[in-house]
This record gives C-alpha cells, structure tokens and sequence, in this order.
C-alpha cells in the first residue's frame, strides 16, 4: 500500500480510479500472470499506474442530450407477393 499512498500523492486518487476504470482490460491482462509473492504483484501494478498516470488524460463525460422522436403509432406493410417471373413479364409488357 505504501507504493499506492505514493503515487496518489503526486496524481491523486481520483486519477487513479478514472484510469482504473478505463483500463480494466488491459491492466487485468497484465496483472494475469503467476508472482512469486503477493508483494511482487503489488510492485508490479504499482509500476504499472506510477508509468501510466504521467501521460494520461482523463476522457471527460458526454452529457446525455435529449432527442426527440417522431413516433408512428399505425403502420402498415403491404405483403409482398411472390410472383413467377412470367407474371412479371406480362406486367413489363402491359
């Protein structure tokens, strides 16, 4: 914990779990392989925020905006037909 309470005083815990949250994939595919200890594994993902929060921006929330929608409430669909390709003949040639 002493390596998180470090990097948190230079980038603050707010940084860090915007980055955690947007990272999770990446930072679990890292953290899968076999340590040798626990600590070793602490090490590693602190090593792995201390590299990554220097250059990382925090991606900033859309707001939702409201749309408006036109909704048809009565719709109808004309079958379609199958026809025999003579039929469509003879219409092509009327």
């Amino acid at each position: 914990m002493k390596e998180l309470n470090d990097i948190s005083k230079t980038h603050g815990y707010v940084k860090m779990a915007k980055y955690i949250e947007e990272h999770m994939i990446e930072i679990d595919k890292a953290m899968s392989m076999e340590y040798v200890s626990d600590f070793a594994m602490i090490r590693y993902y602190a090593a792995i925020l201390k590299n990554s929060l220097g250059d990382y921006v925090p991606t900033e929330e859309q707001e939702d905006t409201p749309v408006s929608v036109d909704i048809i409430e009565d719709v109808k669909y004309k079958s379609n037909d199958k026809k025999s390709f003579f039929d469509m003949f003879a219409e092509y040639e009327e």
